[in-house]
């Protein structure tokens, strides 16, 4: 029979083994967690449109060719093609009432940066990094999500790895 010092110190190593277990799996899940995405107010298939239908990142985003911020696309941008392509569909027919009360479209960021971070679209595009290097592959995804975890480490790495200027005022300001 074990003494009762032996039964406790079993028992702190089991608790502290159960413990240390929960805290991998947490650390692993929490950033997935944090990431989660809300439900857009319109379904939206990047697999459908940038991967069956093939169109390209810029036809609709197209802040990434002007300036820093890549942008949702209007309303109006939607409707070029959707005043003709699918327009009884109940998402079109969402985009329609948006159209027709002259409304934006309230998407959620998936990727959103801090405040006193600066990204340049435009600089990176510009220098032929595809979109999915930062987004991952959205021709994938019916339900756009964070596939990378943008933190200045990955882009320190980045900027190291590709001889991308790394002076700290470029992005932070």
């Amino acid at each position: 029979m074990e003494a009762p010092e032996e039964i406790l110190w079993k028992r702190i190593k089991i608790t502290a083994l159960g413990l240390f277990c929960f805290l991998v799996v947490f650390s692993f899940f929490l950033p997935m967690w944090l990431a989660r995405v809300k439900a857009q107010p319109i379904a939206f298939s990047h697999a459908r449109h940038a991967g069956v239908r093939q169109i390209s990142c810029v036809f609709c985003h197209t802040g990434v060719l002007k300036g820093d911020m890549a942008g949702v696309p209007s309303v109006k941008d939607c409707m070029q093609c959707h005043q003709v392509v699918r327009p009884d569909s109940p998402e079109v027919q969402k985009i329609q009432e948006h159209w027709d009360k002259g409304t934006p479209i309230e998407w959620f960021k998936v990727y959103n940066l801090p405040q006193h971070v600066h990204f340049s679209h435009r600089a990176h595009v510009s220098k032929g990094i595809e979109c999915k290097t930062c987004h991952g592959d959205l021709t994938h995804m019916d339900v756009v999500r964070r596939e990378v975890d943008l933190n200045m480490g990955k882009c320190v790495s980045c900027h190291r790895e590709n001889k991308a200027p790394d002076d700290c005022t470029i992005c932070h300001r």
